[in-house]
Parts: C-alpha cells; sequence; structure tokens
C-alpha cells in the first residue's frame, strides 16, 4: 500500500519518516497564515497534522476509496469531532448508560460552552 507516499524522503529513508516535530517553521509570517488558512500546503502543529498523519490519511481515502479521511489522537476526540459535525442547537443525543459515562466530560463541555446547544441523555432502566 503505497498511497500518500511520493518522491524522495528525508536523508535518503526508504519509508516515511515518524515526524517528531511539534510546529513548523517558515520563511515569514505571510507564508504560515497561508498555510494556516489552508490555502498553501504545509503544516503548523502536530496535533493537527503532520507528514506522517498525512500520508496515514492518505492510505485510509485510497483504502476506503473515499473522498477524504481524517484521524483523531483519540476516542473522545474521534467522538466529539463527529457530534458536533452531525448535531444542530437543541439536538439531544440519547444513548446508553454504559457510553454515557464515557461522554460525561462531552456534556460538561457542551453545557458549560457559551451557547449551549446539545444535551447528552442517558436511557435508564430501574427495576
Amino acid at each position: 500500500m503505497w498511497a500518500g507516499e511520493s518522491g524522495q524522503y528525508w536523508e535518503g529513508a526508504t519509508q516515511i519518516p515518524v515526524a517528531l516535530s511539534v510546529s513548523f517553521g517558515y520563511e515569514d509570517v505571510n507564508q504560515w497564515f497561508d498555510v494556516a488558512q489552508g490555502k498553501t500546503a504545509g503544516h503548523i502543529y502536530s496535533r493537527n497534522t503532520n507528514p506522517t498523519v498525512a500520508v496515514l490519511e492518505e492510505k485510509v481515502r485510497d483504502l476506503e476509496t473515499a473522498q477524504a479521511a481524517t484521524s483523531f489522537s483519540s476516542g473522545m476526540a474521534a467522538i466529539s469531532n463527529t457530534l458536533f459535525a452531525l448535531l444542530s442547537p437543541g439536538d439531544r443525543v440519547v444513548s446508553s448508560k454504559d457510553t454515557a459515562e464515557r461522554i460525561k466530560s462531552l456534556s460538561s463541555f457542551c453545557h458549560a460552552s457559551a451557547s449551549t446547544w446539545c444535551s447528552v441523555k442517558p436511557t435508564i432502566t430501574k427495576r
């Protein structure tokens, strides 16, 4: 699976090197700003994107024959991004008690934000 891999790699590596850098430098603030706005390809901060993750996402995109792919550093990041992308103001999330316990922090975030727009309500069956 060679998707996302092209050209020569740093220092003659034969596989994509793992990017350990947290931040990436640019010649001037205008170049940085173009990358930050997505006008120019590049990376700003590794928590958002980095060369290693970009290759992973391209491989997943190719394997799934999708238009795009994204990855997350944790399950909670994937859950919150998915919910925030799909929910609208006033929507309610209803889930099992077990799931609701795991996303309690998400519910706290929703209620603590400047505009409360979601609520997480567990289904609880008392017997």
